[in-house]
């Protein structure tokens, strides 16, 4: 399992605090609890993943949206949710229907004056696009689970704009005003920052030990040499910066590397990589925002 924290240590009580404080914190739905069981079990099937989610027809919906999507390429020939699971596997059908419903969940909450959530919402859809790219680039298999871990990588930002509405939006105020990193003006503020809080909360949902770290690790992967991190943190962490630098979203703050080329090659990746990404980029951002349900 991975560490809590790496670097400069943080205060990890007091991050556990505020999510034990919170008594309407938010939970995923059965079905979904269930679909994480089914497809932790090496014995389940198709049809066995197929029962569980097609119980929520509102989710079964959304689900077969996106696999009939231009993502794909099916083009309305997939109907039913065992079929999709044959066609992309157990790991892909699991991270898109995980994906739809922390949006859905999320997307809900939200409380702290003059932070931008619609900027927010294009960022986290931006770096989603962007991590699903990289993975295939890198051959990362399944690159849904990059796309959903870039989805999610700021989730505990959300939480804490809820649930400590004042902090956060000072935390906001410190990092506009000092041209810091966000995560960092949170530490400042709260002794912790979105990217624990929000691996913290993934953690209690029981989300895959892989998403967790994309979550935890987003800002820091290339930068803490010390601990090694898994290929998806390393893929959210470019997805992240890259999106900063294409001004996709705004998550917060403008902070960024002077150069990313090296980063770039860390992921063995160059410029043409980097050129080939950039036109289809926003394009598939809106497609995203709309597939996962983003409102704007």
């Amino acid at each position: 399992m991975f560490p809590l924290f790496s670097g400069k240590a943080m205060n990890v009580q007091k991050a556990k605090n505020l999510i034990d404080g919170i008594s309407d914190l938010p939970s995923l739905p059965f079905v979904v609890s269930k679909m994480l069981e089914v497809t932790a079990d090496s014995k389940a099937a198709a049809p066995d993943l197929g029962q569980v989610i097609s119980m929520d027809q509102t989710l079964t919906a959304k689900v077969l949206r996106l696999v009939n999507s231009s993502f794909y390429g099916f083009r309305g020939q997939v109907s039913t949710i065992s079929h999709a699971v044959v066609m992309l596997g157990f790991n892909v059908i699991r991270s898109l229907t995980l994906g739809l419903s922390v949006v859905k969940i999320m997307g809900n909450l939200g409380n702290s004056k003059g932070f931008n959530y619609e900027g927010f919402w294009e960022h986290s859809a931006g770096c989603a696009v962007c991590a699903r790219w990289l993975a295939k680039r890198t051959n990362y298999d399944p690159p849904e689970e990059a796309m959903v871990a870039g989805m999610m990588h700021d989730i505990g930002k959300i939480l804490l704009s809820e649930y400590a509405a004042g902090g956060f939006e000072k935390a906001v105020r410190i990092a506009s005003e000092e041209g810091k990193l966000l995560a960092k003006a949170e530490e400042q503020v709260f002794g912790f920052n979105h990217a624990l809080v929000g691996m913290l909360l993934a953690k209690g949902w029981n989300l895959p030990a892989l998403l967790c770290e994309g979550i935890r690790f987003h800002h820091e992967a290339f930068s803490d040499k010390e601990s090694p991190h898994s290929e998806i943190a390393y893929l959210v962490h470019m997805s992240n910066l890259y999106c900063k630098e294409q001004r996709i979203g705004f998550g917060g703050d403008r902070n960024l590397p002077e150069d990313l080329e090296p980063l770039w090659r860390e992921l063995g990746l160059n410029k043409q990589d980097r050129t080939d990404l950039s036109p289809q980029l926003k394009g598939e951002v809106r497609q995203a925002e709309t597939l996962f349900g983003i409102r704007r």
